[in-house]
């Protein structure tokens, strides 16, 4: 919507973890020369940590893209509960058929198929993302897998991303082999306050169309996106896609410390409402009459004295149609508990020798039954006359 107002060829902050909107910043370019030297050194087992939006993904999806020919890549980013789960799952992203072999006979297969790949002088990646979430037992398992190596190099490299929690969970006694098998480990860093306006240029230079100045966010909004987001990219690029919308519906060419304070403040909600308006306005769509907003604290003292005095609290499907039904005397559940006490009150009857000699029972229960079916019927019917 925004895109045309301000010269971008699409959205340039979307939260998807798209490589090749990757800002290398100093610590990413140090996380990724961590992947490189694994690869070209098959060191075997490396970490990657940092906090939730980062950019650990996009960072690996940029490595994927860039991988040599020679190398294929398992990548998991999706949460495992077994170890046999974990093996079917590399054997799918490596293309290696399986039915229903037992998880000792995967491991088998696995190790045939890795010899074969360095046999045949390519090397195999396995990428878990997201490894926080795997469990302990889960997490032992996998370093059965790293001990898959011929006598002098590994023929799986193993990379793992998470939160700092994963860290902590290679720090616990009972993972301490797990942890002698990680040869190397990097934690990944926000933007500082230059990296953020450097990442919001970057970004707005790979959407931009040509002879488009990209430089639509002042040195004051800057300050205050990088005060309010810490630099963590994700953050960044929700603030600054409410940012754009913002300055859009405003029509402000460049956004300023203002535009972001009013992003803080409205939410983004808000502004989306603002675009469809504009949208309708620019289209000469006429815009339904609503009434002004109203605070959630103030609702009783706003509304109007007639509509208090005559307020009817019903059924909203009900009052789209401007009808209100009658109040209801009896319902279903009261209808069948009554035939329930009947059912009950002939029972003990009947257990004191004292059952109606004229009535029998069965005719009874035909009775009652009869009369709830009739009532549920009329009350249905009832129900559809009035909607």
């Amino acid at each position: 919507m925004y895109q045309e107002f301000y010269g971008l060829r699409e959205k340039p902050f979307t939260l998807s973890p798209d490589p090749r909107y990757l800002y290398e910043s100093m610590s990413h370019q140090e996380a990724m020369s961590q992947f490189v030297y694994s690869v070209n050194e098959k060191a075997g087992f490396i970490v990657i940590t940092g906090e939730v939006g980062t950019g650990k993904t996009t960072l690996i999806n940029k490595f994927i893209a860039s991988i040599p020919r020679n190398c294929d890549v398992a990548s998991i980013n999706h949460k495992l509960f077994s170890t046999k789960g974990l093996i079917q799952s590399i054997f799918s992203q490596f293309g290696i058929p399986f039915s229903r072999e037992t998880t000792s006979e995967l491991l088998i297969k696995l190790h045939q198929f890795l010899k074969k790949q360095h046999d045949n002088g390519k090397q195999s990646v396995l990428i878990l993302d997201e490894a926080q979430s795997l469990s302990r037992n889960l997490l032992e398992d996998i370093r059965i897998l790293s001990n898959i190596e011929a006598i002098n190099e590994k023929y799986l490299n193993i990379f793992m991303l998470g939160q700092p929690e994963l860290q902590t969970k290679l720090d616990s006694y009972d993972l301490r082999q797990l942890k002698d098998r990680v040869t190397q480990q990097y934690h990944l860093r926000p933007l500082n306050r230059e990296e953020t306006k450097a990442y919001l240029s970057h970004r707005l230079q790979i959407a931009a169309l040509e002879n488009t100045d990209p430089e639509i966010f002042t040195d004051e909004a800057i300050d205050e996106i990088y005060r309010y987001t810490n630099g963590i990219p994700r953050k960044i690029n929700i603030i600054a896609e409410k940012a754009l919308l913002t300055g859009y519906v405003t029509d402000k060419r460049r956004i300023d410390a203002s535009v972001i304070g009013q992003v803080r403040q409205d939410g983004v909600y808000k502004n989306n409402k603002q675009v469809v308006e504009k949208a309708q306005f620019a289209a000469a769509i006429p815009l339904p009459a609503e009434p002004p907003p109203i605070e959630a604290d103030n609702v009783i003292a706003a509304e109007p004295e007639s509509i208090r005095n005559n307020a009817v609290h019903t059924d909203p499907l009900l009052m789209q149609n401007n009808r209100v039904p009658e109040q209801e005397t009896v319902s279903y559940s009261e209808l069948f508990d009554l035939c329930k006490q009947v059912l009950h009150r002939i029972e003990k009857l009947e257990s004191r020798g004292q059952s109606p000699q004229k009535f029998g029972r069965r005719y009874i229960l035909v009775i009652a039954l009869s009369i709830f079916s009739l009532a549920f019927f009329a009350h249905l019917l009832a129900l559809i006359l009035v909607r």
